[in-house]
């Protein structure tokens, strides 16, 4: 093969590149990529949108506030329980001590106060750190962490590039509707920490203070649990916790928020003892909160769970205290007998339920009232409110036993019997129609003859209730007397009601 002059080639290019170059080639060529580019921008734009319909509005973004627990105080104002979908209290960030935020943004994002909601040298360098097996931080920043908690329901939880999308679109929107120390804020306080949302009550439940008063490893140890609340949680996983609040100290002396002198001490302080923690979700008075639970959400509705509300009951707290230790005392005193054959409430798991009204252990009751107003001051509808829920002072049906004869003796002053009249306190004898006869008789067994409303009623004579209600009054007016004084079940029509025989 003869080999080509290279001269010859070049003319020969010159020539199409000079044919190229004309406007008939020209023009059609620039106008077909600039309707490839336009096409593909336009696709691209469209699939942004259709990924991002579900987003918040940006209306939504503006005016977003975050879930509140209600507070339900006792009478004398001391916090009974919190009442919430979640539960967060939320505390601002000027409050804070300077270190907590300093704490999140060296763990979580250093460059938060640097880039617009999406940070390209963070998610290179995580990026790189997958490829490469090694983990190197998140590559999402604080914005896009919040973005995706508020709205959770919006953005998705799903791990796709839809969701990232999304993620982002929302962190632009939060850059653009707030200054960096709102963001921060919003994020300290939104964020879920494995026992409630926010610092305050991962605070709370950690340490048994506030957020306001943490030192520095404590502070480090919360910036620490929110990057995975379940591992890094200081009574499950202490060694793992330890550890992440280290690095979190260290790269607060990365950041120049801490000396290395100061940074090592720190790392000294030991993990939050769970004996010293508030992590319970029931307060002292479980039957009493969830009463009040059900009252106040019959009212107000999920207003209840989100608004903040601050609820003041009639409880009195050092009376329901006593309350709690005079019940336990007598629980344990009757499990105690030598005669006593039943389960003992010790043997069962702490995470055991029971679904019927009756538990396999012993159970009681009390409730205190205020004799002038009616207000409860103490409350207790059994022994285990985790292991039922089971109200037993307010649904639970006994036999009122004398508790029933003022409605007897209500119903005959009612009907113009005075308190001085006089009945026979003797035996009777009344038929049934099983075929038996009932003999009732008094709880001391005597009888006293001739007795007036008044001296009866204060001794609580049995026989006197009995013929006053059946005989004199009639049952369907002591009937009809109770259920005007509020008892709502049916009254059965016997001549034993009168005395209690009835449940209520």
């Amino acid at each position: 093969m003869t080999p080509r002059d290279p001269s010859s080639i070049r003319a020969r290019l010159g020539r199409i590149g000079a044919q190229l170059m004309t406007p008939r080639v020209l023009v059609p060529a620039v106008l077909g990529l600039l309707f490839v580019g336009f096409t593909g921008l336009g696709v691209a734009v469209g699939a942004w949108r259709n990924v991002c319909a579900t987003c918040p509005s940006v209306a939504q973004i503006r005016t977003w506030e975050p879930e509140q627990t209600s507070k339900l105080f006792a009478a004398d104002g001391r916090l009974v329980t919190e009442l919430g979908m979640q539960r967060r209290t939320p505390v601002s960030l000027d409050a804070l001590p300077a270190f907590v935020p300093q704490a999140v943004v060296s763990i979580e994002d250093q460059r938060f106060y640097e880039h617009g909601g999406f940070d390209l040298r963070g998610f290179t360098r995580a990026a790189l750190g997958q490829v490469m097996g090694q983990y190197r931080g998140g590559g999402s920043t604080i914005t896009q962490q919040l973005a995706r908690n508020m709205f959770e329901d919006r953005v998705g939880t799903e791990r796709r590039y839809t969701r990232k999308l999304r993620e982002l679109q929302v962190a632009f929107e939060l850059e653009r509707a707030y200054d960096k120390d709102r963001i921060l804020e919003a994020y300290i306080n939104e964020i879920y920490m494995g026992r409630g949302y926010g610092f305050q009550s991962a605070s709370r439940a950690y340490f048994g203070k506030n957020v306001t008063e943490v030192d520095v490893a404590e502070a480090a140890l919360l910036a620490a649990i929110l990057n995975r609340p379940g591992y890094y949680d200081p009574f499950r996983n202490p060694d793992a916790a330890l550890n992440r609040r280290n690095l979190v100290l260290s790269r607060m002396v990365d950041a120049g928020y801490l000396e290395p002198a100061e940074a090592e001490e720190w790392k000294q302080a030991p993990l939050p003892d769970e004996d010293y923690s508030s992590s319970s979700v029931h307060g002292i008075a479980p039957y009493f909160e969830e009463w009040v639970r059900q009252i106040l959400d019959s009212r107000f509705g999920d207003e209840v769970y989100r608004g903040g509300l601050r609820v003041f009951t009639t409880l009195d707290y050092e009376m329901q205290q006593a309350a709690v230790e005079a019940m336990n005392w007598g629980w344990q005193r009757v499990e105690g007998q030598p005669n006593f054959r039943h389960p003992l409430y010790a043997e069962f798991d702490t995470v055991q339920t029971f679904d019927a009204p009756e538990t396999a252990y012993l159970q009681g009751m009390m409730v205190v009232l205020d004799p002038q107003t009616g207000h409860v001051k103490a409350m207790i509808g059994g022994r285990d409110f985790e292991h039922s829920k089971f109200d037993r002072v307010r649904l639970a049906q006994r036999q009122a036993g004398s508790a029933f004869k003022p409605f007897v003796y209500a119903a005959a002053l009612a009907t113009g019997i005075p308190a001085s009249h006089i009945v026979e306190d003797q035996p009777v004898v009344y038929p049934q129609v099983s075929g038996e006869d009932w003999r009732p008789s008094n709880f001391d067994e005597q009888f006293r003859g001739p007795i007036t409303l008044r001296e009866a009623l204060r001794r609580s004579i049995n026989m006197v209730a009995i013929k006053l209600g059946w005989e004199e009054v009639g049952i369907e007016t002591v009937a009809q007397t109770a259920r005007r004084m509020g008892v709502a079940t049916e009254i059965e029509r016997f001549p034993s009601t009168t005395i209690g025989a009835v449940e209520v």
